[in-house]
């Protein structure tokens, strides 16, 4: 009897371990690293190595591309932060135009390099509601309000934030109205890279 309870529990451990690992796997294909191995398989192509033209490389890398165009956010997340560092190089420009594709700034044009087109993103108009206006908000619109804008217009727009993060670059705001609050996290330069909405405790 007691080795029959032993092999159910072994049973459902490891279950839960082929859970987490299949959860795992499936969260890496869209991690920062995985994102910019696939930018670096693209611009490292040897086949259209002598070609000066960037869109040569992606048109014959053209899956690879689509699969970061269809990391969408995600890949915002991840390219920001390299294109913030002052790369400029061909696999900046790559991340440059996955990420005018994703978030329609400069989708059209109106850039040459990777900084000219961040120039443009980080000026671009947007709409950033009022913390008394976030009723009705989903994680994820809001989330596509704030990526990319920095710490200090939050402060500008939310106002000096309730509280702060412990380990990590982020501020807690209560949300007017509601028994929620937006927790918001910045990358290393301090631009929002993410946002979450849980319940007050």
């Amino acid at each position: 009897m007691k080795k029959r309870s032993f092999l159910r529990l072994f049973a459902c451990f490891f279950a839960l371990f082929l859970l987490v690992f299949s959860f795992s796997a499936c969260n890496e294909k869209i991690s920062a690293e995985y994102l910019q191995s696939l930018v670096h398989d693209i611009a490292y192509n040897p086949d259209v190595a002598f070609s000066s033209n960037p869109y040569t490389y992606i048109e014959a890398k053209r899956e690879l591309y689509d699969e970061i165009l269809s990391a969408g956010d995600d890949a915002l997340k991840a390219f920001l932060p390299v294109l913030r560092s002052g790369e400029a190089g061909l696999d900046a420009y790559i991340m440059a135009a996955a990420c005018a594709e994703i978030s329609g700034v400069g989708k059209d044009g109106g850039w040459a390099s990777a900084p000219q087109w961040l120039d443009l993103y980080e000026n671009r108009e947007v709409y950033v509601p009022k913390i008394s206006e976030l009723d009705g908000y989903s994680e994820k619109k809001l989330e596509e309000a704030l990526l990319g804008i920095s710490e200090s217009n939050v402060h500008d727009i939310w106002g000096e934030p309730d509280g702060h993060l412990s380990g990590l670059w982020g501020d807690i705001y209560k949300i007017d109205g509601m028994d929620k609050y937006a927790i918001v996290y910045y990358d290393s330069n301090g631009y929002v890279m993410g946002v979450k909405i849980n319940e007050a405790e």
